[in-house]
């Protein structure tokens, strides 16, 4: 997810990544000046509160106080108080440019010093231009940093590829040595031979030493691959979103203290540095003192998948853009991601729209500007609209000329772009909009630069996830993705750990070819475990045992020795959301499923739990493990209350699933009549197809075909007579209709209601609007169920949509499942519980 604020950062920032001395003894490289990337200011908060600059950061005397406390590093499961965020300062040129006659040289060539803030997937170093290292080490093919930074082995070059002069090793040129793939993203030139090794990794100047990280992982290139960067730049600093070795996921896979997250902005000096903020927030900057993280507008960061060559990059969905307060009008195609959206940069200087977008923008800009403002002929070629600035009023948000707005998921939440950050003085009296127009066809539709980015924040918060599956039968962890613990365990073969979780299949023997690590031991038993997205699966997941923290110090909630979880290869996680490492599994009848080993291992737990998932992208749901009362606040009720419990069935005939949570759904009845279904369908056959399952891992409900066929036909029938029916604009909806006419309530749009009916007509589960439809344009609504041959599936496989901002409680002693009906009719939701709840 990202955040932004609103407006910061001048373009001219190098990141001097260079040797230097740590102590007398050795040398360590480190950066002199890293880079930072802008946020985004709040609208109004911004212009009467926030300080004037993103240079006003945090003193450094406070930023000595930040420094990091020794702590273990003990177990990857094992979680510690995050530190303070640590900052990075990110110096702008002294080269201070301002005269006209100057100003084609300033924006050809001054702008090229941001180029090195950019979203990579590593730390890449010059190791020609002086980088001396006592610790440098190169990492050797097939071992554990080849592994952690997940190199392809055909990367590995073997005792030929460093043929330079002088013939001796030296970093950046070693044999046996693997590489990965490196780009400069000013020219786009790119290598497959850049080095990988490690070194100390030191930020800040003595005495202030911030972090000083030993064995942190890098790539070394060679002066080429630097070619065209700013003056004085010997480096670039990766901040990738899906890359190990990236910044903020190697602090936070290497010390469990920092979160995967940190926030940019940049300033609009030439002479003041921004700043990175590394770690949780708060961030704070002066005059006033603030923190600048509060009252940020958030959005979902939006995968890319095809994009196989920047795939760490960062992408949001802009569904519209706003001029003055109107909407601009777009082909809208071209802000879906597959028609290649919106990428955010901090090596494009000025924002990149493609060529349709940035005509109907610039028409519209020059239509909402004061009558009174003179068009002129643009002074430089990037730049499509210019004027005379004599009539602009100046404000202490820039020049007073038409606000633009990026909406980002929904209407409310957008950034806004005051004049400071839309046009650019050229001249003494001439402006332009500082927007450019291109082909984008084979590119991002809209690239967001950084001139627009600067004296704004942006917040990157990656948090290591874990998928929620009810089926799932034991808590899976990633163990290739950098999991080191002093206290993990592998299960022994015949030992009590493969008895208590009862193994099948004789999964017992020397399957490990490779040095001992986590997930790869022999005499080890191992269990079947799957993918529930792709429904792929692997017997050879290691049993294992460590300790299984929950909360965040000081709030610990749970702290368990001796948990019994799965060890799996990083394939096993493919095509899970990003930022996930792990499967939190929650099946009924499995031994080592987190409820079930909890209550095992400690009595104050019961085999009972509910779950709660929130519907927003920006607050989390909840998971009370144990017994009730289930508190949430604004107002503090107990969720628990009142539910319709219905018995848990068993499906004696699924061998490959068997623990996942299966109900009767006895029939379905839409706007308070009942639905003609084929009834077989709805209970399970000897064969153990049909029925309806749980599922946290579908988005939406799938129904089989026949049923969905005449839920859709009694859901249109029931919808209001001036509601538009309108072809589905995505072919996973088969009911599609114009939501103009569609009244809001407190639990969504007032359309008809779904009940699912269990075993008796007085137990059923009400579907409401949020629930029941999903709006998938500004105009357009959906019936969120999607029809499926499920002939040799369940029938029903009600989905996570479904499920937002209900309660569910599994009730595994009494084999029963407890449904809420929606948290807005009792208007609070599933984000507002108890933190400190040890539930």
């Amino acid at each position: 997810m990202s955040g932004i604020s609103q407006h910061e950062e001048k373009l001219q920032q190098p990141v001097a990544w260079r040797a230097a001395a740590c102590n007398s003894e050795e040398s360590h490289w480190r950066p002199a000046a890293p880079p930072i990337s802008s946020s985004q200011r709040t609208t109004s908060s911004q212009q009467q509160q926030q300080p004037d600059s993103c240079n006003q950061r945090d003193s450094a005397s406070d930023a000595a106080a930040r420094r990091q406390q020794p702590g273990s590093n003990s177990s990857e499961l094992r979680r510690f108080q995050p530190v303070k965020p640590f900052l990075l300062p990110a110096w702008t040129s002294d080269n201070n440019q301002r005269t006209s006659e100057l100003r084609r040289s300033f924006f050809s060539e001054s702008f090229k010093r941001v180029k090195r803030r950019i979203f990579n997937r590593s730390v890449r170093v010059d190791c020609e231009r002086g980088y001396h290292s006592s610790t440098y080490k190169p990492a050797i093919c097939k071992s554990k940093q080849c592994s952690f930074a997940k190199v392809e082995s055909y990367s590995c070059t073997g005792d030929y590829t460093c043929l330079s002069k002088p013939a001796r090793p030296r970093p950046g040129c070693n044999n046996n040595t693997c590489h990965s793939f490196v780009v400069n993203p000013v020219i786009n030139t790119y290598t497959y031979s850049a080095e990988l090794a490690e070194d100390v990794l030191v930020i800040g100047v003595q005495p202030i030493i911030l972090v000083s990280k030993p064995r942190f992982i890098f790539t070394c290139v060679e002066s080429y691959i630097m070619e065209r960067l700013a003056k004085g730049v010997t480096g670039i600093a990766g901040f990738g979103y899906n890359s190990t070795i990236s910044i903020p996921n190697q602090f936070a896979l290497l010390d469990s203290r920092f979160s995967r997250k940190f926030g940019i902005c940049l300033s609009s000096s030439t002479r003041s540095s921004g700043v990175i903020f590394v770690g949780s927030t708060p961030y704070y900057v002066y005059y006033p003192k603030i923190d600048i993280s509060k009252n940020l507008v958030y959005t979902p960061q939006v995968t890319k998948p095809s994009d196989w060559m920047n795939p760490s990059e960062y992408h949001v969905k802009v569904s519209s853009i706003r001029i003055a307060g109107k909407d601009v009008p777009l082909n809208k195609t071209l802000l879906f991601i597959n028609e290649q959206g919106t990428r955010i940069s901090t090596t494009t200087p000025f924002t990149i729209l493609d060529t349709s977008i940035y005509e109907a923008v610039k028409t519209a800009f020059i239509k909402a500007l004061p009558k009174n403002v003179t068009m002129v002929d643009p002074p430089i070629k990037r730049f499509g609209v210019c004027f005379s600035s004599k009539n602009i009023r100046s404000t202490n948000v820039g020049p007073d000329v038409p606000v633009i707005d990026f909406v980002f998921h929904k209407q409310s939440a957008f950034w806004r772009i005051y004049g400071t950050n839309s046009v650019v003085q050229v001249s003494k009296d001439v402006m332009c909009l500082a927007f450019v127009g291109q082909d984008q066809s084979l590119a991002p539709s809209i690239v967001i630069g950084g001139h627009q980015l600067e004296e704004n924040l942006l917040i990157f918060d990656l948090p290591h996830k874990k998928i929620v599956h009810l089926g799932g039968e034991s808590l899976v962890v990633d163990c290739e993705s950098g999991y080191t613990s002093s206290t993990y365990k592998p299960a022994r073969c015949k030992s009590k750990q493969c008895s208590f979780a009862k193994v099948k299949f004789d999964a017992c023997g020397d399957f490990c070819l490779t040095k001992p690590k986590p997930g790869c031991n022999n005499n080890t038993c191992h269990t079947l475990v799957g993918n529930p997205v792709i429904t792929t699966y692997t017997f050879g997941a290691e049993l294992a045992e460590d300790v299984l923290a929950i909360g965040t110090s000081p709030i610990v909630l749970v702290s368990q020795p001796k948990f019994i979880f799965t060890c799996v290869e990083s394939y096993i996680m493919k095509r899970l959301a990003k930022g996930v490492t792990g499967i939190a599994g929650f099946g009924h009848n499995s031994t080592i499923s987190i409820p079930n080993q909890l209550a095992s291992l400690d009595s104050k737990f019961t085999r009972k739990f509910g779950i709660c998932l929130s519907s927003s992208t920006r607050s989390s749901g909840v998971i009370f493990i144990g017994s009730s009362p289930f508190y949430v606040y604004n107002p503090m009720i107990d969720i628990s209350k009142n539910l319709v419990y219905t018995p848990l069935v068993g499906n004696p005939m699924d061998w490959l699933t068997p623990m996942e949570y299966h109900v009767n759904v006895s029939s379905i009845r839409i706007a308070g009549k009942d639905v003609p279904l084929n009834k077989t369908l709805l209970s399970i056959n000897d064969q153990g197809h049909g029925g309806t399952r749980i599922s946290t891992t579908i988005p939406f409900t799938i129904l089989h075909t026949s049923i969905y066929e005449v839920v859709k036909t009694a859901f249109i029938n029931a919808l209001p007579k001036n509601v538009t029916m309108v072809d589905p604009p995505m072919k996973r909806f088969g009911a599609c209709f114009s939501s103009k006419n569609i009244k809001i309530t407190n639990v969504g749009p007032d359309v008809p209601v779904i009940d699912f009916v269990f075993h008796k007509k007085s137990a059923f589960w009400r579907i409401y609007g949020a629930n029941s439809v999903v709006q998938v344009s500004k105009d357009v609504m959906c019936l969120a169920f999607v029809g499926v041959d499920q002939t040799w599936k369940p029938s029903i496989v009600i989905g996570g949509y479904q499920l937002e901002e209900n309660l569910l409680v599994f009730d595994l002693p009494h084999k029963k499942i407890g449904f809420s009906s929606s948290l807005k009719l009792q208007q609070t939701s599933c984000s507002k519980y108890d933190h400190a709840s040890k539930s």
